[in-house]
């Protein structure tokens, strides 16, 4: 199968992830952009297992949804809390959490922001 641009993808009836087979290749080698799209497939299989709905983007929903009504932004959510937990990695740089929990620098320097943003108290 030619997956094209798609990395993976959540099946909810077939209780199924499927991934590109790179992506899980480089996962299993610690890839921190394979790893969060696992964590990201993870989210949707967790979220969405009671639905049949495995993926819709009808332009007229997501105008009227709000971001954190957003699968796709939920499942970002959770891979970056999910890789990234702010206990572990209070008081470290961006290129600290990138070696510490194996994530691309984008993903590091988004949670330290966020972190940051809320203040690192627990």
């Amino acid at each position: 199968m030619i997956w094209g641009s798609k990395l993976g993808e959540t099946i909810s009836s077939e209780n199924l992830i499927k991934l590109r087979e790179d992506i899980y290749d480089k996962a299993c080698e610690d890839d921190g952009f394979s790893r969060s799209t696992c964590s990201h497939e993870l989210l949707h299989w967790i979220k969405h297992r009671e639905e049949t709905v495995s993926f819709c983007r009808k332009e007229e929903d997501l105008k009227n949804r709000r971001a954190y009504e957003d699968p796709e932004w939920q499942a970002n959510c959770f891979s970056g809390e999910l890789l990234v937990p702010k206990h572990l990695v209070k008081g470290m740089t961006i290129d600290e959490i990138v070696q510490k929990c194996n994530v691309t620098p984008s993903m590091a320097y988004y949670q330290y922001k966020k972190y940051e943003e809320e203040g690192w108290e627990e």
